[in-house]
This record gives structure tokens, sequence and C-alpha cells, in this order.
């Protein structure tokens, strides 16, 4: 394994570590760049606490083509609107400012940085405050605890997604502060807000795993393992290895995984079958009452048609 014990320190200061300001001219330049750090995005993926898969996804989105899309492109256009919101909600004077392109850097730990969304600069606060900004769908309503119209601390009762909190306590490690903002607009009019407060314990969790990611695998070029936090993770080491030869390998100390991966893949399509049978009932059954909607007990299941007229079925 590849080590940097000596060049890079068990565990930065959190809160005086020196950082500077970048400014990009270009989103081009700010791609290129962003592939020679670890920034906010990435530490709840290497720490395998992400939705959206672990550290060979991490990996694997560092190797992949960084194209814009209709998803980040609106993302980034709404942005400034979700900023604006925020700050007429906290209050007469307070303004916003867009820190599109312009991401912090640790000077002492150079791989180490964010991109803030902007920051809230209120005439009776000394210094600005931080913003990172969501947009999401009404389907990850309930992710996000209702705030009422006003600032939520985040803590043992009011829970946000581990993404934005890990970008949070990553963000402020990097930038020397002790509370971020995090804004979501929920399904285009729900305006939630909450206050992310500066944690040691776990800033020192994702420090660490941010450091071995690192140093085991970015510096040395080597692909992690598939964790059971990864999606598709065949998919993405495929992309990872196009050019692979066609000659058999003796795998012997792998007789077990391979013999767990059987069995599991025979579960699965027993899983599959169960599931394509008992779906295929309850939506028979809401098709004979005229409804898309249906509750059993302590379950309830719909059967709607997407924007395509595609019917997808769901249950919980």
């Amino acid at each position: 394994m590849y080590n940097e014990a000596n060049i890079i320190p068990a565990l930065p200061d959190p809160l005086s570590g020196p950082h500077r300001q970048r400014r990009f001219t270009s989103r081009e330049n700010w791609l290129v760049w962003r592939r020679t750090i670890i920034g906010a995005s990435e530490v709840a993926l290497i720490t395998d606490l992400s939705r959206y898969g672990g550290q060979l996804t991490a990996y694997s989105r560092r190797h992949e083509s960084m194209n814009d899309n209709d998803h980040l492109f609106w993302g980034r256009h709404l942005e400034a609107a979700i900023g604006e919101a925020t700050a007429i909600m906290l209050g007469e004077g307070v303004r916003y400012e867009s820190l599109e392109l312009c991401p912090n850097q640790r000077t002492d730990i150079t791989w180490m940085a964010c991109s803030p969304d902007g920051l809230l600069h209120d005439p009776r606060v000394a210094a600005p405050t931080h913003l990172e900004i969501k947009n999401t769908s009404g389907r990850k309503r309930s992710d996000w605890p209702n705030t009422n119209g006003t600032i939520r601390t985040v803590g043992a009762d009011c829970i946000i997604p581990m993404d934005p909190y890990c970008q949070a306590q990553w963000s402020m490690m990097v930038s020397g502060v002790d509370r971020w903002l995090v804004a979501v607009l929920i399904d285009g009019y729900d305006h939630r807000v909450y206050r992310v407060m500066a944690d040691h314990d776990d800033q020192l969790l994702l420090y660490t795993a941010a450091r071995a990611f690192w140093c085991d695998h970015v510096v040395p070029n080597v692909v992690p393992k598939p964790s059971r936090a990864d999606n598709d993770p065949r998919k993405q080491l495929s992309a990872l290895n196009p050019d692979l030869a066609n000659e058999p390998v003796n795998l012997r100390e792998l007789a077990a995984i391979a013999d767990a991966c059987l069995t599991a893949q025979k579960a699965r399509k027993e899983a599959s079958a169960a599931y394509d049978w008992l779906s295929g009932q309850l939506c028979h059954a809401l098709a004979a009452h005229d409804s898309t909607i249906g509750e059993a007990g302590e379950r309830s299941f719909t059967w709607k048609a997407n924007r395509h007229g595609v019917r997808t079925f769901r249950i919980k």
C-alpha cells in the first residue's frame, strides 16, 4: 500500500488550518482541477455512508467523463434562486453571494478542498455564513425534517441525509469555520434550511477515511474493492478496465466467494420471480378496483404512470 504518513498528518487542525479561495475562469478548468483533490461531495461515498455508492463509486467517478447533463445544468442554474430565497428568509439586509467556480483549498493538505455554493452576508453578523444548496424531488421529502419556516439545527431530533451532512462537515474542515447552512428546495416549492455545527468526531472519521483513500487508491491509481454500498460495481469495473485478456486465471483463494455468488444468483432469480408474481397480484387488485393506490394493513402501494405513460409499481 502507498503510504504518505510522513507527508500527510494523521489529523489536521479543523478550525485553524490554512486555506485559500481559488477562482477559475471556466467550468472546464475547474473540472480539471477537481480531479486533483478530494471534494466535499466525495466524502460520504469514501466512508460508505452515501446512498449513492461507496469507494469504488468515488474512484470510478474520478475517471469518468465530466460532461454536463440536464440534471447538473438545471441544478447549477437553480442554485442562485434558492440562495436568494434563503437570504430573504433570514431577514432584511441579508445578501446572497454565489461562489460558483470559487472553491476553498487547504494549503497545508492540498488534496483537501470544497466548493461552497454560496455565502450569506448578514449586516448583523461579523462573518458571512457558508451555504450548501440542494434541489430534490417530492419523493425525497421524508428525508428532510420539517422546519416550519425556521432554521433547524441538525442533531438527534433533526437528521438530514448523510451526503449533505458529510459535505458540510468536510467543508468546515477545509474552510476553518464551525457551522454551515444547508438549504434544500423540495418539489419546486418546499424550501427548508438547516444549520450543521462542526462535530470533531465525525470530522475525524471523514478525514481518516479520505486520507486512506487518497494514499491507497488515488495516488497509486489502485482500484478499490467493491463494498455493499456500491451500486452496480460490475458496470463501474468494466468502465475502468476496458481491455482485459480472454485468458483463464487461477483464483483458488476466491472459491468461497464464487460459491456464495452462485448461491446469491439463484436466490435473486427466485426472489425476482416471487416479486413479479406478488406485485402482479396487487396490480391486478388495483385494476379491479379502478385505482392506482392501495393499502393493505400497514403496507401502502402505488401503480402510477410516469411522464412517459409507463406504470411503475412501488410498495412501502
